[in-house]
C-alpha cells in the first residue's frame, strides 16, 4: 500500500510542482495540498497521513507551530521541514519540536525523494548543510 503524503506551503504554484515532481516518484502518493498550518492540521484531522512536508514560513500558523501541534495530537505522523532557511534557530527549533526531516527547497529531487524514503522507513534525513550548522552551533 502506497505511502500517503501531504504538503504544506503557501506558495501555490510550488505546491502543485512539488506535486509534480514527487507524483509517481517512490512508494508513496501526495494526497493533499494546503497553505497553512491550520489547514494542514484541519487535514490530519480528517484523514490519515504518513508524512507531512511542511514549510516553515506560512501565513495564519506556521509550520514550527503546526509542527509542535502535530507532533503532539499526530505522533505516528512523520514530519519533514521543507523550506529556504538555512540558520541554526529555526533547525534546533525543528530538533527540539522532534520533526524527522529538514530539507532545503534548493535540494535536488534525488535528495528529495532519498530523504522522504528515509524518514518514512524510521529513519532521519538533515540534509549536508543543515547538519553542518547544528555541528557548529553545539561547539
Amino acid at each position: 500500500m502506497k505511502k500517503k503524503i501531504i504538503i504544506a506551503d503557501d506558495h501555490e504554484m510550488f505546491r502543485d510542482g512539488l506535486s509534480s515532481l514527487l507524483h509517481n516518484a517512490g512508494p508513496w502518493e501526495i494526497t493533499n495540498t494546503v497553505s497553512n498550518g491550520i489547514e494542514a492540521i484541519d487535514a490530519l484531522e480528517k484523514e490519515q497521513y504518513d508524512l507531512i512536508l511542511l514549510d516553515i514560513n506560512m501565513p495564519v500558523m506556521t509550520g514550527l507551530e503546526a509542527a509542535e501541534i502535530i507532533r503532539k495530537r499526530f505522533p505516528r505522523v512523520k514530519i519533514v521541514i521543507l523550506s529556504m532557511f538555512n540558520d541554526l534557530k529555526n533547525i534546533q527549533r525543528v530538533v527540539k519540536i522532534g520533526a524527522q526531516g529538514y530539507l532545503l527547497k534548493d535540494s535536488s529531487k534525488n535528495e528529495l525523494v532519498e530523504g522522504i524514503n528515509t524518514v518514512l522507513d524510521g529513519g532521519t534525513y538533515f540534509v549536508d548543510q543543515v547538519k553542518e550548522l547544528l555541528i557548529t552551533g553545539l561547539r
